[in-house]
């Protein structure tokens, strides 16, 4: 996402993001207000997730540049981090600042 505005550090900047899913009260809930959307940003501080750096215990998943998951560099998803939670009528406001790099297929 361009110019993601609820940095942590209130730093506004470019995030890419794993999108995790939704989150429901209720299975039958169509009301966008009622719905979270989760998901996590990745970090570009790969050194950071490296042995004898303290993060390097931490559960995370390294991603390296891909053709089927786009990444254009490494980054990290730290998974010990809180998920950016943000209901689903917020999470459209900025669909035309997000762009689409890859996902995952599932299996029947």
């Amino acid at each position: 996402m361009e110019n993601y505005p609820y940095q942590k550090d209130h730093e506004v900047k470019d995030r890419w993001f794993v999108y995790l899913g939704e989150e429901k009260s209720d299975p039958l809930e169509s009301n966008e207000e009622l719905i979270r959307v989760i998901a996590v940003t990745t970090t570009a501080q790969i050194e950071r997730y490296e042995a004898p750096d303290k993060r390097f215990e931490r559960p995370h998943v390294k991603f390296e540049p891909r053709p089927d998951l786009r990444f254009t560099a490494p980054c990290v998803l730290d998974l010990s981090f809180n998920p950016d939670v943000l209901t689903k009528a917020n999470f459209m406001k900025f669909m035309n600042q997000i762009e689409k790099k890859g996902g995952f297929q599932k299996e029947n």
